[in-house]
């Protein structure tokens, strides 16, 4: 688990690396002069090390962490697939994690289709709409077509650690139910 949480958040740093609204072809072009209202925000990681006089290894970590959003929601959190129901597929072995934060939100998937493993990513805004769903706007993913899709979330807290969210998918009604990890 502590590699999947390790590449669960290293996935998540780099994609808000970069900013949600511009392009990966415009982030080569840009001269930091087309859109002065955005602000560049990374996260740096510096290791520093070597071997003592015993032959020891030392390694120090040094991190800076800028945010790229300060947005909050009540969804916010890693969250860990229980429980997949649908009225149509027939999917088997599903499971998926989730990171809702800042803002966005990536998942991770695995799934058997017709005997075959499945693996997919995606990456998004995550914006909770007046009404209280949550509306997903594709950024990038493994699944094709998936940027610029939209997914509109009834997404409820049933407790602190359990979150339920149903959506509709290719005209099916799917309900994912999660536990906070």
């Amino acid at each position: 688990m502590k590699i999947l949480g390790k590449r669960i958040l290293c996935s998540w740093l780099a994609v808000c690396l970069i900013p949600a609204s511009m392009a990966v072809e415009e982030l080569v072009k840009d001269n930091f002069e087309s859109q002065p209202e955005m602000r560049w925000s990374y996260f740096s990681d510096q290791v520093m090390g070597g071997v003592s006089k015993y032959g020891e290894r030392s390694v120090n970590m040094v991190e800076q962490w800028k945010t790229l959003s300060t947005e909050t929601t009540i969804f916010d959190g890693l969250w860990k697939l229980e429980k997949r129901s649908s009225d149509k597929d027939d999917w088997t072995g599903f499971s998926e994690m989730k990171l809702i934060g800042g803002g966005h939100y990536i998942f991770f998937q695995s799934l058997v289709v017709e005997s075959q493993p499945v693996k997919h990513f995606a990456f998004g805004s995550f914006d909770v709409t007046d009404s209280g769903e949550a509306l997903e706007t594709g950024i990038t993913s493994s699944i094709e077509g998936y940027g610029g899709s939209e997914y509109l979330l009834n997404m409820q807290l049933t407790d602190d650690n359990h979150l339920t969210q149903t959506f509709e998918l290719d005209g099916a009604i799917v309900t994912h139910t999660y536990v906070r990890i």
